[in-house]
């Protein structure tokens, strides 16, 4: 069954669809909240109307279940993978497939993400492996062998297959987080040489199987085996909050777009808000960045150069010190 929509007064959901396949493994909201994409058990992605929860068409089909699917940031194209070697990519104007990767590990895929820019495509395999991907050419950018926990087989087919779920951290994408194998926390890899930057760990007592990013980059929600959902403070790499769930393990986490809230849904089906698990003195989830700390995310990100070590240096300099300034002053 999937359900669709915002909720009334009482709690109950806008539109839902009883005639859906069952089986299904994952869900991706187009970035307008227009339409949303399934995938599942039956080897279909589907296409359908958002609130109404109207099936529109099938998108394409797999040889084997999907497991993962997700839109682009500009919400021109939608990623699609599974228990194939094939990750598609897939046009919206015409629902056509434009490109198709192949992991060649043998292993499912569990898991998809775009970069901000719309010009890297993450995916983590069953057995914990990342490839980067460049959208454009079709070639595989980079590769980190088994850095995330392992999915066994006979796991794919529960909720728990939900798992190993990368982030980039926007606006400008300057870094990747995937979830530990062995810290059980998170590994947060720089886009320019993806090389491991730093990790946020030692407050969950299991694998990490969620990672979100707040729209401003600033937070990280991540969700593990231990039945908790924490909240990161990313600059300081310091836990500010945690919820325990009820006998349940997260499956999915969403931040809200304009506000401070996080929706949670979990493995027995519940779903809710946390409302403000930002705590209201510090500066909100989707403020926006300062001019300097924006450049120092397009740097990280590597998304221009500098004309002379000098200058880098500089202007890094002023980033570090405008971000030292404000923490002193909070």
């Amino acid at each position: 069954e999937l359900r669709a929509g915002g909720t009334d007064d009482a709690g109950n959901t806008q539109a839902e669809d009883d005639e859906a396949p069952s089986g299904v493994h994952c869900l991706a909201m187009s970035p307008r909240g227009t339409h949303f994409v399934t995938g599942g058990e039956d080897r279909t992605l589907r296409v359908y109307s958002h609130p109404e929860g109207v099936f529109e068409q099938n998108v394409t089909r797999f040889s084997l279940p999907i497991r993962a699917c997700c839109y682009s940031h500009g919400g021109n194209t939608i990623a699609a993978a599974g228990d194939d070697d094939s990750i598609k990519l897939i046009d919206i104007s015409d629902y056509m497939v434009f490109r198709d990767f192949k992991a060649a590990d043998g292993f499912p895929v569990v898991s998809l993400a775009f970069d901000p820019q719309d010009e890297l495509l993450a995916s983590v395999g069953a057995d914990g492996t990342l490839h980067v991907w460049d959208v454009q050419s079709g070639a595989l950018k980079h590769t980190e062998r088994r850095i995330a926990p392992r999915v066994d087989e006979d796991e794919l087919g529960e909720p728990l297959g939900g798992r190993n779920r990368v982030a980039w951290r926007g606006p400008e994408g300057a870094y990747l987080a995937v979830p530990g194998r062995d810290n059980r926390g998170i590994v947060v890899l720089r886009r320019s040489d993806f090389a491991s930057a730093f990790e946020l760990k030692g407050h969950h007592s299991a694998d990490v199987s969620l990672v979100s990013f707040s729209p401003n980059g600033m937070y990280c929600a991540t969700a593990a085996f231990d039945e908790t959902v924490m909240i990161w403070d990313v600059a300081k790499k310091e836990d500010l909050a945690r919820m325990r769930l009820d006998d349940a393990i997260a499956c999915g986490l969403a931040w809200h777009p304009e506000g401070n809230a996080l929706a949670i849904i979990d493995t027995t089906g519940k779903y809710g808000v946390w409302e403000k698990p930002i705590p209201e003195h510090m500066s909100p989830p989707t403020a926006p960045l300062t001019d300097a700390d924006r450049a120092k995310e397009k740097e990280l990100a590597g998304l221009y150069e500098f004309p002379d070590d000098s200058q880098g240096e500089d202007a890094a300099g002023a980033a570090d010190a405008t971000a030292a300034d404000a923490e002193g002053g909070a």
